[in-house]
């Protein structure tokens, strides 16, 4: 089932995967832009390869009080396979990706756990990764 977004209109719509994938790159690029998210996304203090199945792989690397991203895959130390709707999931507050992974919809590779460590901030940048979906969708979105 794709990702879902409710538009100001009022009528839920599918998020295709490249507006999903396109959105989380910005909310990450402004991230790094603030130096207190991006120390505090430093902490993974590696690099993690987000291989999407629904659209194209890119990798972000942590650390030393930056972050990067990267296109492709070939990058990681940490490897998340997972749909874009996962990926939405994690930066709009839905399900944890630890549960995800446990139940199997997310596949991985490698120290997950570092990841793990920042992915309550990612949900905390829930209102910026909402401006960038409604960026790409042209319109406003709740």
């Amino acid at each position: 089932m794709p990702a879902m977004v409710e538009p100001v209109d009022g009528a839920e719509r599918a998020l295709p995967a490249r507006v999903i994938r396109t959105a989380v790159i910005e909310t990450l690029h402004g991230a790094a832009d603030d130096p207190r998210a991006g120390r505090r996304l430093a902490v993974v203090q590696a690099t993690v390869a987000f291989v999407l199945r629904d659209a194209e792989p890119f990798a972000v690397r942590f650390g030393d009080g930056d972050v990067v991203v990267l296109d492709g895959e070939d990058h990681g130390e940490v490897r998340l396979e997972l749909d874009a709707r996962d990926l939405h999931e994690l930066f709009d507050g839905g399900p944890h990706l630890a549960l995800k992974i446990v139940d199997g919809q997310v596949d991985y590779a490698g120290q997950v756990r570092r990841f793990l460590r920042v992915t309550g901030i990612l949900s905390s940048l829930r209102d910026a990764y909402r401006e960038h979906l409604s960026h790409e969708l042209g319109g406003a979105v709740r």
